[in-house]
Parts: structure tokens; C-alpha cells; sequence
């Protein structure tokens, strides 16, 4: 081999080895520059973490809002459901103060007969505690809703008591003329008060001792609620 081949060769060489030198330089990134690249996808995706917990906590916010918001009104509806429940017990057992159609009832002493004079209720021209109690039995078996004497609400535990010559209801002392007020079906009421069959012992005095005895059909009564005593045991759903 001649010295003009092998130069020949010396310098293909050379340049191939100056070229891959050169490629090698050129696909090895710069050190320098891959901190940077790393710190800035740390960055990113940092901020890409707090913009997720901010949604998510405004989101908390919203949901525990729409939470609150619900349970209002869910404690609104159980407080309108427990006053409508209070309201109706009451109703049922006399508390509130009733109104409607109804009847008034006026019965009153003898003008010949003297309560203040007599020690005992037993003069007939009077007016019996027993014909009150009669009155308000006939009523409660005509289901009226409301019953008072002389404002007196009557309920399940009322009394009507002779006291000498006095009468005590809801242990209020009452003086006549006592005024039976109902709320109920007035014509049925009237028609059934009209019954010779009704009430024929206080009828026949009321004739004969020209004791007062009046009915009256009303477009509208009101009957006051009970103001006495109560006894809770009667509050209990056994007893309505």
C-alpha cells in the first residue's frame, strides 16, 4: 500500500471521527438545564395540587351551605309538624278557644225561690248542679266539638258540684243564669232539645215553677278554652 492511500485513509478518518464527535456533543443535553426542567414540572403540578384543594374546599363549603340549608328547613318542617300536633291536642282536649255554629241554652232560678237564703240545693225551683251535668251529658252524646257554662270551657275532667247553694264548675263559683254555649249542628241540636223525652224532669219544673229554660240556634258561637287545672295524664293519645 502506497503512502498516498494510507494518508487517504488518515484523513477519512479523521473527518468520520471529527463528525461522531461533533453528533456525541450534540445529543447530550446541557447539565445545566435539566434542574430547571424538573423544578418547573414540580411547580406545575403543585400549583395544578392547590388549585384542586381550592375547588375542593369551596366545594366543601357549598355542599356543608347546601347541608345547612336543608336541615333548616327540614327542623321548619318538624316544628310546624310538632306545633300543628300541639294545636291538635289542644283542640281535642279543650285548650284553644272554638268557634262555629252552634246553640245557646239559658236556665235560670224560680223568681220565686232565693238562692242566697237556701243552705241546700235541694229547693226544686233552683237550678241544679244535676241538671247541668244532664244538659252537658246530652250534648257530649250529640258529638259537639265545644261545651262551656258561663264561659267555663268543659272537658274530660270537669266537675259540676253542688256546693250548698251554690254550683261550682271547673271549681269556679258560678251564679245564675247559667248560659250553655256548644258548637254544633243547630238545627239538630234544637230538634233534639224539642224531644218531650229530653230533659223531661227539668222541663216539667221549668213549666210548672216558671223556671226559665231557653234555646236558641246561633250562626256563631265562641267558646273559650280551658283555663283550670290540667291533668297531663289526659294529654296521653289512650285518652283522645
Amino acid at each position: 500500500m502506497n503512502s498516498r492511500v494510507i494518508f487517504s485513509f488518515l484523513v477519512i478518518g479523521g473527518v468520520i471521527g471529527f463528525l461522531f464527535s461533533v453528533q456525541l456533543r450534540a445529543d447530550v443535553p446541557v447539565n445545566s438545564l435539566y434542574p430547571a426542567d424538573q423544578l418547573e414540572a414540580r411547580e406545575s403540578l403543585l400549583k395544578r395540587f392547590i388549585d384542586e384543594q381550592v375547588f375542593l374546599q369551596n366545594r366543601m363549603i357549598e355542599v356543608r351551605k347546601d347541608i345547612e340549608a336543608q336541615q333548616q328547613k327540614n327542623d321548619e318542617i318538624i316544628s310546624r309538624s310538632k306545633l300543628s300536633l300541639l294545636e291538635d291536642l289542644k283542640e281535642k282536649n279543650g285548650l284553644s278557644m272554638a268557634k262555629g255554629k252552634g246553640i245557646i241554652i239559658v236556665l235560670d232560678d224560680s223568681p220565686s225561690s232565693k238562692r242566697d237564703e237556701i243552705l241546700e240545693q235541694t229547693e226544686e225551683g233552683l237550678v241544679q248542679a244535676a241538671d247541668l251535668r244532664d244538659i252537658v251529658n246530652l250534648l257530649r252524646a250529640s258529638s259537639v266539638s265545644a261545651i262551656a257554662v258561663n264561659q267555663q270551657r268543659i272537658i274530660a275532667s270537669s266537675s259540676i258540684v253542688a256546693l250548698g247553694s251554690s254550683i261550682l264548675v271547673n271549681n269556679f263559683h258560678l251564679t245564675p243564669p247559667f248560659i250553655v254555649t256548644t258548637a254544633g249542628d243547630p238545627d239538630f241540636l234544637f230538634q233534639r232539645f224539642q224531644d218531650p223525652h229530653i230533659l223531661p224532669d227539668l222541663k216539667r219544673r221549668s213549666i210548672r215553677l216558671q223556671m226559665p229554660f231557653r234555646i236558641r240556634r246561633e250562626e256563631q258561637v265562641v267558646i273559650p278554652g280551658y283555663s283550670g287545672n290540667i291533668d297531663f295524664q289526659l294529654l296521653t293519645p289512650e285518652n283522645l
